[in-house]
């Protein structure tokens, strides 16, 4: 495509994507996608935030799979407009599933992946759908602000964790509750470790299928992950001048692994 028909296709998806939430439509992943054409945020925030995630991931990514990337198989749970697969694909990773609910997103990461060069493989479908019959196992698996989106993170991790040979890198909000005391019976003895619910709006093409939101504290996210048979879990390195999400550990990135 020549760069005015590339830049009439980015805004034709900037606008597919608008309603009342975000009346001018937009992307979530400001691809850069060459003569000037930048693809234009839902907001501001989005524009720094999701090449700050990508970039996180890929450092430490690098770290452990350095060198043998194009022997991995790679899972994108809830894959968005394709900007980690083009990031890992730029890698060397040659064989990518992304999983993807939102015809629009589904839209835009095809135009993404076939402007980049990117020979992912793109399924249409709810990620607890696609777990329930999936049966292939991958090196690593992505899993990033996905998990507070879910009314049943255990059976879904679960699952993750039987289809996951080594790694997952997982993002997700956590809840920062002020706890009061219980009056169970003293033989109950609840830990810190809970998910709180939360009301959202589903209009959003960033926001869940549904409008209940689970947020877990990071008790609850480390024994989640230990259910579902990681392990290993440790915040990512975020460097210097995170945003303040993660700074204030609002939110977490980072690498679970089984081994």
């Amino acid at each position: 495509m020549v760069p005015d028909e590339i830049r009439t296709e980015v805004h034709r998806l900037a606008r597919a994507a608008a309603g009342d939430w975000c009346p001018n439509g937009g992307w979530q992943f400001p691809f850069d996608f060459g003569n000037g054409i930048i693809a234009p945020t839902y907001t501001p925030v989005q524009a720094g935030l999701h090449p700050w995630r990508r970039d996180v991931m890929l450092r430490e990514l690098d770290n452990i799979f350095a060198g043998r990337y194009d022997e991995l198989s790679v899972l994108d749970l809830g894959a968005g407009e394709g900007a980690m697969a083009v990031a890992l694909w730029q890698r060397g990773v040659r064989s990518i599933t992304c999983v993807e609910v939102r015809p629009n997103n589904i839209a835009k990461a095809k135009f993404v992946c076939n402007h980049f060069g990117v020979e992912a493989f793109y399924i249409e479908e709810e990620v607890g759908s696609f777990l329930s019959h999936e049966t292939k196992k991958y090196d690593l698996i992505l899993f990033m602000g996905l998990l507070y989106h879910l009314v049943d993170p255990f059976p879904i991790l679960k699952k993750i964790g039987e289809l996951s040979l080594d790694t997952m890198v997982i993002e997700t909000v956590l809840a920062h509750p002020k706890m009061l005391p219980f009056d169970n019976d003293p033989a109950y003895s609840p830990t810190l470790a809970a998910f709180f619910v939360r009301r959202d709006t589903v209009a959003s093409h960033t926001a869940g299928t549904i409008d209940l939101e689970l947020w877990p504290t990071m008790e609850a996210l480390v024994e989640l992950l230990q259910y579902a048979g990681f392990p290993n879990f440790r915040r990512a390195d975020y460097g210097l001048n995170p945003p303040q999400y993660f700074a204030a550990n609002e939110r977490i990135l980072g690498i679970a692994r089984k081994g």
